[in-house]
């Protein structure tokens, strides 16, 4: 995307592709930077609207990102791709459940995680015999380094289904949570869903 870019650095489209990219890999002064810039140039696209306002959510700025989002449903043509209008429906949906996360940590400090990398490969093994019902959230503290520790399981499930879902959280490292692109030791909780 970096290369596309320095090929065509105006270009709207690349510079929504790679906002996604820099937010992907933490890097979300520069996510916001590329769609923020994308809007300017075509202000009216519905896909630049809705890259902006995915961007703007994933660093923490929800009114914002909801904004941009609503005004790319808006900005939609009548008889517009019934695909096209699924797939902000669907956007909206993910960025709105994000933004309720965000909001109901209580006093877990609001800061955005990044993605999650070298989780256990073998993912959650529970035994026959290990009861887990509706969701499962792990707390736990992210150190400066990306590292898991001091991790609480919460939710309907038994001692050794607790202990397998503490076991892969552990095994995971995140992109360090960044405050001013600065990263910083935080409190985050992620959910599991048992069932299909």
């Amino acid at each position: 995307m970096r290369k596309a870019h320095g090929l065509a650095p105006e270009n709207p489209a690349v510079l929504a592709r790679l906002s996604w990219a820099e937010a992907r890999h933490g890097d979300r002064a520069a996510a916001l930077q590329h769609a923020t810039r994308a809007v300017e140039i075509a202000p009216g696209r519905s896909d630049l609207l809705a890259a902006l306002g995915g961007v703007l959510a994933d660093a923490g700025r929800c009114p914002e990102g909801m904004g941009f989002i609503e005004r790319a449903i808006d900005v939609l043509p009548d008889g517009a791709d019934p695909a096209a209008v699924g797939a902000l429906k669907e956007m909206q949906r993910l960025v709105e459940e994000h933004c309720e996360k965000l909001a109901n940590v209580g006093n877990v400090e609001r800061r955005v995680i990044g993605a999650a990398t070298g989780c256990d490969p073998k993912g959650l093994r529970f035994a026959k015999r290990d009861k887990v019902k509706g969701t499962v959230t792990a707390e736990f503290k992210l150190r400066e380094d990306g590292r898991v520790t001091d991790v609480e399981i919460k939710g309907n499930l038994g001692p050794s289904a607790a202990a397998v879902v503490k076991k892969y959280v552990e095994s995971c490292r995140f992109d360090p949570v960044l405050e001013d692109g600065k990263p910083v030791e935080g409190k985050w909780q992620v959910e599991f869903r048992s069932g299909p």
